[in-house]
């Protein structure tokens, strides 16, 4: 995971060990590289949130990010038709 996020392994073992937090730009790093929201670091969710919503929107949100402009607009119409 060091290598991934450039960072160094003593780095990453304080932040396992909770002795340091990570900054931001570490924080967008590890989304990045598990491709996830950032926002999953902290979002907990609640009892109405299942565990497969949440994969679903992971993988919404990654597909989104590989769409250019025109794309994502037309996709963005097509699910507000679907709900």
């Amino acid at each position: 995971m060091a290598g991934l996020v450039n960072r160094s392994v003593d780095a990453i073992s304080n932040l396992e060990r909770g002795l340091s937090l990570p900054s931001l730009e570490t924080l967008e790093r590890f989304s990045e590289k598990l491709e996830v929201p950032i926002r999953d670091f902290f979002d907990f969710g609640g009892p109405e949130q299942g565990i497969e919503k949440e994969r679903m929107m992971a993988q919404l949100q990654a597909i989104a990010r590989d769409l250019d402009e025109a794309t994502l607009a037309i996709a963005l119409d097509q699910i507000r038709v679907l709900f």
